[in-house]
């Protein structure tokens, strides 16, 4: 209460201001109670963040170890076929430092097609290093002309049947004859080539 000059005391003073401002204290007080558990959740959430983001990027590091694995693997096994494709062109010229140089130039074309394609055709014409391993090709025998050489067959005179299973032998060959020449012989001439020949006699 205010004294007779009508003026408060200190005392009355902050009684009458923490009366006043206790509600604005209060409300203050939750402000900061909320804050506090605002601040806690939101370590919380950061905190589960900072493992999510930890937890992603192994995802993506191992997606990405699992993709070059991947790589490699297709790699080798690319590498293992060409290579038995060599092997089966070259055979024991094979060598690994020679299969290095030869799927390195194959590497470089711009549409070599199939390797084991390739490799063939390269071996079969011997091209570059398959014809220093190989040696040259191949030519076909000639016969001196440069044409290849023909095997030349002789024409056979056929053969009389032998007579009694070979045993009576062959038949004695046909005597000489030019056309006219029985019409215009004397009849005893005739007679004794009919004779020669084995036929009867004209007129028997």
């Amino acid at each position: 209460m205010p004294n007779e000059d009508g003026l408060f005391t200190q005392a009355e003073v902050d009684k009458i201001l923490r009366e006043r401002l206790k509600p604005e204290k209060g409300k203050l007080d939750t402000a900061r109670d909320e804050a506090a558990q605002y601040k806690a959740e939101l370590a919380k959430v950061s905190k589960s963040l900072e493992a999510a983001t930890l937890k992603a990027s192994r995802a993506d590091e191992f997606e990405a170890d699992l993709t070059k694995a991947r790589g490699d693997l297709e790699a080798k096994q690319g590498r293992w076929g060409n290579e038995k494709a060599l092997m089966s062109v070259l055979g024991e010229k094979y060598d690994d430092d020679v299969a290095e140089v030869l799927i390195a130039k194959y590497g470089r074309l711009e549409d070599g097609g199939d390797f084991q394609a390739w490799a063939t055709e390269q071996a079969e014409s011997r091209s570059g290093l398959f014809g220093t391993l190989l040696g040259a090709k191949p030519e076909p025998p000639t016969n001196g002309a440069g044409a290849p050489l023909v095997p030349q067959t002789t024409p056979t005179t056929p053969q009389a049947p032998a007579v009694n299973g070979g045993a009576g032998g062959a038949p004695p060959p046909a005597p000489a004859f030019s056309p006219g020449s029985i019409a215009s012989s004397p009849a005893a001439e005739w007679a004794a080539t009919r004779a020669e020949w084995g036929l009867p006699a004209k007129g028997t």
